[in-house]
C-alpha cells in the first residue's frame, strides 16, 4: 500500500512524517526507516523532528541504493558502476576479440601508458552509460539479447558495438556468468536485474518505509516503489509546487518541438515525436515557471499519481496567507496554476531583487552587506531574523571560487557566522593536498616545483621534526636543482655534466657534510662526474640526512610506479602503502583525512573486478575520481550561521531569505553535452531526466518556492578582462520577461535590478540610498580616504581633524647611541633615497620575494649580477697576480678556472651556451685591459680594496681596518660605525676604478656611473687614507676609453678637504637616520639637473621619469600618488646637501 502526501511547503510534509512515524499508538522503541535523497535533507529532517518531538531517536536514514542493497540481504549482490568498469576495462584491453571501432581509438595513443588510460576512460564512460540505460532504457537492454533497435546513423553503428560489449559482459557466455559460476553462494546481478527483482518480489519488512523529499527518480525506481508497496506500507512525502492538476501541462521545449513537428516532421527522423504530435500548440496561459522549468517535477507527480491512482493527501498552503509580497504573489500563481491573463499588476517590493555585480569578489561583498541590511531593516520593523534564516546558494560550476571568497569576506564583514556544506575536500584540506602531490609525482619530470612542494609539505616534513622547510628550499635554490631525477633524465639533452638534476644536488649536499669547508674557496671533487661540495653547518647535519633520504625515497618509488604494470587491485594496495609511508599526520584533521582516503582506496579495491595488468596512470585516474567526491563541511549545518551550499544538496530546504549567486549567462543552467556515445540522445522518451539543463531549472524552481520572504538573484555583469557587459542567466531573463509583462509596470520593474558600482568605496554607497549599502569596514575607511583626498587642504583644518577623530602622530623615538651603516647602504641612499631607506630601515633587498618554486629553467646567458661581480673580480685577481706582466692569456686561463667551478654550481650556462658567452666575456675583459693603457693607468701598481671590518675577499690586495667611528654633531647625539668595503683603488695614483658595462659616458644622464667611485674617494678622504694630490674616478666600460670615462677631483689643502668630506658624511648619516624619505630623488636625475645650465634646464618630474635607478624592493617607486616629486626649491636644497661636494670639486677645485 502506498500513502502519498503532497505539499508546496516542506514543513507540512515534516508534520505528516512526524504524525505517521511517531503516532501515539506506535512503540517508541521501534526503528523508523526513512529514505532521503542527500545528507542535507537528512539533517534538516532530524532537526525538525527534534524540534517537534523534543528528540530524534530510533530513526534510521538511508539513501535509496543503500536501502535496496540491504533489502535483499548479503546473498544477493548487484554490480555497481565501478565493478562494471573493471569488467569493461579487461574486455577493451583484450586482444582475443578486438572491436575495430575501439581499436581505432586506442591505436591512436602515443604510447602504451596512453593506451591504457584511453581504455580506462572509455570503460568508465560506458559503465556510466550502461547504468543509465538500465534505469531509463530498460526496453533497449532487454532487446539487446537478440537484436539492436536503432535504425539511424550515427547511433546505429554505435549501438552495434556497445551491444557487442554488453553481451561480452552480461550475455549468456559473458564475464558476469563466469563470476556467477565461481561464486555460487552469492547471486550476482546487474543493476536492471537487481531492480526488477525488488520490483517483482520485495520481502515484507514488518514496518513502514518512508520516502522523504525525493524530487524525481529514474523510471525503474518507480517500479521498485510499486513492488515494495505490494508487501509493505510505503509513505511518500513529496514537494509539489502546484495544488492544481498539472500533469497535462506541456513544457516549453515540447511546445516548441510540437510546432516544428507540425511543419517538418519528416526532417527529424532521429526524434520520436509521437507523443508531441497531439500537444496543443499555443497553450501558453499557464504560469511561466511551471511551463519553463517544471518538467522533471511534473513527470514525477504524474508517475506517483499513476502508482496511487491519484489517491493522495493534500497539505498545500497558499503563500498569500504568509504575506502579500511580490514573491508570495508569484508563488501563489504557481500554487494555484493561475492563468497569466488573470494576473493583476502591482507595485514592486524588496521580496524579489536582482543584483548586477561587477566582479565575483564584489558579488560576495554585496551579498554580505545585504545580509546585514536585511537584519537591520527587519529589526526596525519589529521582526527578528537569525543568521540561520539565510541561505547562500552558489552555482555548482564555480563553487570553489565562491566558497573561498565567502570564507574571507564574511569573516571581514563583521564576522558573519556561516557554515559551508559541500566543500571539495581535495582542494581545501592539507593532507589531501599532500596526497594529490604524492600520487601525481610519477608523471612529472621531477621539476623543482613538483618535488620541492611535496618535500616541504607539512605532512612530509612531519617525518623530520628537526628540519625547517625554509632550509630545504634554500638548499634546492643554492644547488640549482631544476628538473630530472638523475643524469639519465638529461641523457638526450645538450647538458653533459652533472647539473640541474636532483641526484647532483643531493650528492653535493652529502659531500658538503663530509668535506666541510669554512672558507668560500670552492673545490671540485672528481669521480665518475665532477662535483662541488655544498657546505652546511654541523647543526644542520640531521636535517640534511632527512632531506636526502626523503628526496631519494620519493624519486625511487616514483620511478618504480611509472615503469610498472599491475592489476588495479594490486595498484590500490601499493598506493595505500605509499601514502602511509610518505605522509604523516600532524593533527586530528590529518588523521581523519588519512582514514577517509585509505577507506576510499580500500573500497575501490573491494569492488574492483579487473584482472589485467595496467599502468599506474589508470590507477591514479580511478583514485582521483573517487577522492574528488570527498566533501567536507564547516560549521553546524542549519544550526549556526548563514548556510552556504551549491544547488544540488540545498534543495528544497526552506529559508526566509535566499541569495542565489553565479547566475551568469554561461554559468547557469548547465548546457547539455550530447555525447555521441550516449544512445539516450537517439530518441526522447517520457520521463527522461538526464538533461542537465532541465534538472538545473527545476532545482531553481524548487528553491524559489521554498523561499519564504526574500529572494535575491545575483550575477557578474561585466567581463573582468575586457569590461564588456555580460548577460544574466536564461532563468533571470525569463523572470524579467514574466515580471515586466504580467506583474510590474515599467517604472516599477526598473526597481528589480540593482546595478552596483565597480569599487566598494564608491560614494553611491554612502549617500543614504537604501538600495545601496556597504558595511564592509574597509569600504568605509577607503571612502573616507577618497573623500579626504578630494577635499584637499580642508582636511588639515583643526575642526575637520577633530570631527574625523584624527589623533596626533606619535613622536619618533630617538635612535640608539650607536648605529652601524655600511658603504653600500650609503651608496644606495645616494642613488635613490626611497629605495635606500627601504633597504636600510626594513632590511629589504631586491628580489627577496622571488618565488623559489617559479624557477624552472637553467641559464642560457650569463646572469648580469654574475657578470658584474665575477668578470671584474677575475681581471682584478689576474692584475694582482701578474702586475705589469698581465696579458690576455692570463685572463683566459683564470676565466676558465672560475667558469669551471661556477658551471658545476649551476650559476652560469653550460655546454654550447657557455662557449658562446665565454667569447663575449673574454672580449669584454680584453677591452677593459686595453682601456687601462688608454687611460694611462699602469698595471705595475696593483689594485687594492679598503675594508672596514671583517671580509673574506682573497682575490685582490685588501687593506683591513677596524670599523670607523664617527661622532655626528647635532641633536640627538649620534654615533655611527662605518663598515663595508670600497671598490678597487690605486692609492698612489689616486684612482677609483669601476668596471662595468657602461657606455656613452659623455652624456648628462650617465653621470651617476661615477657616484660609487666618488663615494669611495670621500670615505677615504674623510678617514685620512688619500695620498695623491689629484684623484680620478674612472669608469671602465664596453667602449674604447676616452676622456669621458674619467672624472677628476682636485684639492689644494688636505686638511680643509678632509673636514669638508667629514661634514658631508655627517650630513648623509643624519639624513639617513632622520626618517623615511618617501619622495622621488634618484641620483641620475639629480646629477642631470645639477649639471644643466638654465638654458638647458628641464622640469625635474620629466627627468625623474627617465631614471635608471628606480630598481629596488619598492615595486612601483614612480607612482606619484604614493611617492611625491619634490618641488624645484626642494630639489635645489637636496642637490646641495647630497651632491654639493661632487659638483664643487668637479667644476671648481678652488672652492674647497
Amino acid at each position: 500500500m502506498i500513502q502519498l502526501w503532497y505539499s508546496n511547503y516542506l514543513e507540512r510534509l515534516v508534520d505528516a512524517f512526524v504524525a505517521c512515524a511517531f503516532a501515539r499508538d506506535s512503540d517508541p522503541l521501534d526503528t523508523r526507516l526513512v529514505v532521503v535523497p542527500n545528507r542535507n535533507i537528512e539533517t534538516y529532517l532530524k532537526l525538525e523532528v527534534a524540534r517537534r518531538e523534543g528528540i530524534s531517536a530510533n530513526v534510521e536514514y538511508m539513501f535509496l541504493n543503500r536501502f535496496l542493497t540491504r533489502l535483499l540481504g548479503a546473498e544477493i549482490k548487484f554490480l555497481d558502476r565501478e565493478m562494471v568498469r573493471g569488467l569493461l576495462l579487461d574486455e577493451i584491453l583484450s586482444t582475443e576479440r578486438p572491436l575495430p571501432e575501439l581499436d581505432f581509438y586506442l591505436d591512436a595513443a602515443r604510447d602504451h601508458d596512453d593506451r591504457d588510460r584511453r581504455a580506462f576512460q572509455v570503460a568508465d564512460r560506458l559503465a556510466r552509460f550502461f547504468e543509465e540505460y538500465e534505469l531509463s532504457r530498460p526496453q533497449m537492454i532487454e532487446a539487446w539479447a537478440t537484436h539492436t533497435i536503432l535504425e539511424e546513423e550515427p547511433f546505429k553503428s554505435t549501438e552495434a558495438w556497445q551491444r557487442e560489449l554488453w553481451l561480452r559482459i552480461f550475455g549468456p557466455e559473458g564475464k558476469v556468468e563466469e563470476i556467477r559460476q565461481s561464486h555460487s553462494s552469492v547471486q550476482v546481478m546487474r543493476l536492471g536485474e537487481f531492480l526488477s527483482k525488488v520490483a517483482n518480489g520485495a520481502p515484507p519488512l514488518g514496518q513502514p518505509i518512508h520516502f522523504f523529499g525525493l524530487s524525481y527518480l529514474a523510471k525503474q525506481y518507480y517500479r521498485v516503489i510499486e513492488g515494495l508497496s505490494s508487501e509493505n506500507l510505503v509513505y511518500l512525502y513529496t514537494l509539489n509546487p502546484c495544488m492544481e492538476f498539472w500533469e497535462d501541462l506541456p513544457s516549453e521545449w515540447k511546445l516548441r518541438r510540437a510546432q516544428r513537428f507540425q511543419k517538418r516532421a519528416r526532417s527529424m527522423p532521429m526524434l520520436n515525436l509521437r507523443n508531441e504530435a497531439n500537444i496543443r500548440v499555443g497553450e501558453e496561459e499557464d504560469p511561466i515557471p511551471l511551463r519553463l522549468w517544471g518538467e522533471p517535477g511534473r513527470d514525477h507527480i504524474r508517475f506517483l499519481n499513476q502508482l496511487t491512482e491519484c489517491d493522495f493527501e493534500p497539505l498545500f498552503e497558499d503563500p498569500m496567507d504568509s504575506g502579500d509580497s511580490l514573491l508570495h504573489q508569484i508563488q501563489h500563481d504557481i500554487y494555484a496554476r493561475n492563468a497569466v491573463q488573470t494576473i493583476q499588476r502591482r507595485p514592486w517590493d524588496p521580496s524579489f531583487v536582482v543584483l548586477e555585480c561587477p566582479t565575483l569578489e564584489r558579488e560576495v561583498e554585496i551579498v554580505a552587506s545585504e545580509i546585514w541590511r536585511v537584519i537591520q531593516e527587519e529589526e526596525e520593523n519589529g521582526n527578528t531574523l537569525n543568521f540561520n534564516d539565510f541561505a547562500v546558494v552558489v552555482n555548482p560550476e564555480d563553487r570553489e571560487a565562491y566558497q573561498a571568497h565567502i570564507r574571507a569576506i564574511f569573516r571581514d564583514t563583521w564576522n558573519i557566522p556561516h557554515n559551508i556544506i559541500d566543500i571539495s575536500a581535495s582542494k581545501n584540506r592539507r593532507f589531501l593536498e599532500g596526497v594529490d602531490l604524492l600520487l601525481k609525482l610519477p608523471f612529472g619530470e621531477f621539476r623543482r616545483d613538483e618535488l620541492l612542494r611535496l618535500l616541504t609539505h607539512p605532512n612530509v616534513m612531519a617525518r623530520a621534526p628537526e628540519a625547517r622547510p625554509q632550509d630545504w628550499k634554500r638548499w634546492v635554490d643554492d644547488l640549482h636543482i631544476l628538473y630530472g631525477g638523475d643524469q639519465s633524465d638529461l641523457e638526450h639533452t645538450y647538458i653533459k655534466k652533472a647539473l640541474y638534476h636532483w641526484d647532483q644536488g643531493l650528492r653535493r649536499l652529502s659531500l658538503g657534510v663530509l668535506m666541510h669547508n669554512d672558507t668560500e674557496d670552492l673545490r671540485v671533487f672528481s669521480g665518475e662526474q665532477e662535483w662541488v661540495p655544498y657546505s652546511t653547518s654541523p647543526s644542520e647535519m640531521k636535517s640534511v640526512a632527512s632531506f636526502v633520504r626523503a628526496a631519494r625515497e620519493l624519486i625511487s618509488k616514483s620511478r618504480e610506479f611509472a615503469e610498472a604494470e599491475h592489476p588495479l587491485k594490486v595498484w590500490y594496495t601499493l598506493v595505500a602503502e605509499w601514502i602511509r609511508a610518505s605522509l604523516h599526520c600532524v593533527d586530528e584533521d590529518d588523521e581523519m583525512d588519512m582514514s577517509r582516503v585509505l577507506r576510499t582506496i580500500d573500497d575501490l579495491e573491494d569492488r574492483e573486478l579487473s584482472t589485467r595488468p595496467v599502468s599506474y596512470r589508470v590507477a591514479l585516474d580511478s583514485i582521483d575520481a573517487a577522492l574528488e567526491n570527498l566533501e567536507i563541511s564547516r560549521g553546524q549545518y542549519l544550526a549556526e550561521g548563514v548556510v552556504v551550499s551549491s544547488f544540488v544538496p540545498m534543495r528544497p530546504i526552506p529559508f526566509k531569505v535566499v541569495f542565489i549567486l553565479g547566475l551568469g549567462e554561461r554559468n547557469f543552467p548547465r548546457m547539455d553535452t550530447r555525447s555521441p556515445l550516449d544512445l539516450r540522445w537517439a530518441r526522447s522518451e517520457e520521463f527522461d531526466h538526464f538533461s542537465s539543463r532541465r534538472n538545473d531549472e527545476y532545482m531553481f524552481l524548487e528553491t524559489m518556492i521554498s523561499t519564504r520572504e526574500r529572494l535575491y538573484l545575483s550575477y557578474v555583469s561585466r567581463n573582468s578582462h575586457t569590461g564588456e557587459e555580460m548577460m544574466p542567466s536564461s532563468v533571470v531573463r525569463e523572470l524579467d520577461f514574466m515580471l515586466k509583462r504580467y506583474y510590474l509596470d515599467e517604472d516599477e520593474f526598473e526597481k528589480v535590478h540593482r546595478k552596483h558600482p565597480l569599487r566598494r568605496f564608491d560614494p553611491a554607497y554612502f549617500r543614504g540610498d537604501p538600495k545601496f549599502i556597504n558595511v564592509h569596514p574597509e569600504a568605509l575607511r577607503e571612502a573616507k580616504t577618497l573623500a579626504l583626498r578630494s577635499a584637499g587642504a580642508a582636511r588639515n583644518a583643526p575642526e575637520v581633524a577633530e570631527l574625523l577623530g584624527f589623533v596626533d602622530l606619535p613622536e619618533r623615538p630617538e635612535w640608539h647611541e650607536e648605529v652601524t651603516i655600511s658603504i653600500r647602504q650609503i651608496r644606495r641612499f645616494l642613488e635613490n633615497p626611497l629605495q635606500g631607506t627601504a633597504e636600510f630601515f626594513l632590511g629589504l633587498r631586491t628580489g627577496s620575494d622571488e618565488d623559489i618554486f617559479a624557477v624552472e629553467t637553467e641559464y642560457f646567458s650569463t646572469p648580469g649580477a654574475w657578470v658584474r661581480r665575477e668578470l671584474s673580480a677575475i681581471l682584478l685577481e689576474a692584475w694582482t697576480k701578474q702586475g705589469a706582466d698581465l696579458k690576455e692569456a692570463d685572463l683566459e686561463r683564470l676565466f676558465d678556472e672560475h667558469a669551471r667551478v661556477q658551471e658545476l654550481c649551476g650559476q652560469i650556462p653550460t655546454g654550447i651556451f657557455l662557449k658562446a658567452n665565454r667569447q663575449k666575456h673574454l672580449h669584454k675583459m680584453q677591452q677593459w685591459l686595453n682601456n687601462l693603457e688608454l687611460l694611462e693607468i699602469s698595471t705595475a701598481e696593483k689594485p687594492e680594496v679598503w675594508h672596514f671590518g671583517r671580509d673574506r675577499e682573497r682575490r685582490v690586495q685588501v687593506n683591513f681596518s677596524d670599523p670607523i667611528e664617527f661622532q655626528v654633531p647635532g641633536e640627538p647625539p649620534l654615533k655611527v660605525i662605518l663598515s663595508g668595503k670600497t671598490g678597487p683603488v690605486l692609492s698612489k695614483s689616486g684612482v677609483s676604478l669601476t668596471l662595468n658595462n657602461a657606455s656613452g659616458l659623455g652624456s648628462w644622464n650617465s653621470e651617476y656611473q661615477f657616484l660609487s667611485g666618488f663615494l669611495d674617494y670621500m670615505v677615504l678622504l674623510a678617514t685620512g687614507r688619500v695620498e695623491a694630490e689629484r684623484w680620478r674616478v674612472v669608469v671602465n666600460g664596453n667602449d674604447i676609453a676616452t676622456n669621458s670615462n674619467v672624472r677628476e677631483f682636485v684639492f689644494k689643502d688636505s686638511d680643509e678637504a678632509r673636514e669638508a668630506a667629514l661634514n658631508w658624511l655627517h650630513g648623509i648619516f643624519r639624513s639617513m637616520v632622520s626618517g623615511v624619505h618617501t619622495y622621488q630623488f634618484p641620483a641620475d636625475a639629480a646629477l642631470d639637473q645639477g649639471l644643466r645650465s638654465e638654458k638647458w634646464a628641464k622640469p625635474f618630474d620629466r627627468i625623474v621619469r627617465n631614471s635608471k635607478l628606480n630598481w629596488g624592493p619598492i615595486k612601483d617607486p614612480k607612482d606619484q600618488r604614493l611617492y611625491r616629486i619634490p618641488s624645484d626649491d626642494e630639489v635645489a636644497d637636496l642637490i646641495e646637501a647630497r651632491l654639493g661636494p661632487y659638483f664643487k670639486s668637479r667644476q671648481d677645485p678652488d672652492a674647497w
